[in-house]
């Protein structure tokens, strides 16, 4: 487990390439329920309670499976659909752990900004890393690879708020 969370750790540095990951459809589902779960949690109460959260956040896994099959088909590398998958779930897993720990951190210690600033922070870093990992998916340059999961991003949320709107503190 210890070797797997390296692993990740390491290419959200930029230094693993997913394709490194064995293609494992194991580890791939393993990685999307974590990923789910972590967020359904984090965005409960945005969305105003955990069902909505659940389902935004299978709404979201859908549409990313679908995204990264369409461009790895369009670009023609959909054999490497299974480890680039599996990439960027590893990644969110990742995210997910930091953002709720510190989520828990600045709610114990009061301190709201906290989160604030650090989900900023990882908003960006894991559109880096995600970059990162279609740039070695379909063989394009860095900058590329993260403006085509920044549009995904905007498209995917707003489906997703489409169907899931944010819920308004009164």
């Amino acid at each position: 487990m210890g070797a797997l969370i390296e692993f990740f750790v390491r290419m959200a540095l930029l230094r693993n390439k997913p394709q490194d990951l064995p293609p494992s459809p194991a580890l791939l589902v393993l990685l999307s329920i974590v990923s789910t779960l972590f967020g359904t949690l984090l965005l409960g109460g945005l969305l105003g309670g955990y069902e909505a959260a659940l389902g935004a956040n299978l709404m979201d896994l859908a549409l990313t499976m679908l995204f990264l099959f369409a461009l790895l088909q369009i670009t023609g590398h959909a054999p490497r659909w299974l480890q680039t998958a599996t990439a960027v779930m590893g990644l969110t897993v990742l995210v997910g752990v930091v953002s709720f720990t510190v989520d828990r951190l600045s709610v114990a210690l009061q301190l709201p900004d906290l989160q604030a600033i650090v989900d900023l922070a990882l908003m960006i870093w894991i559109h880096v890393a995600v970059g990162h990992v279609i740039r070695h998916a379909i063989g394009v340059p860095l900058a590329a690879g993260i403006v085509l999961i920044f549009g995904y991003t905007l498209f995917s949320q707003v489906m997703i708020f489409q169907v899931f709107p944010p819920v308004v503190p009164n």
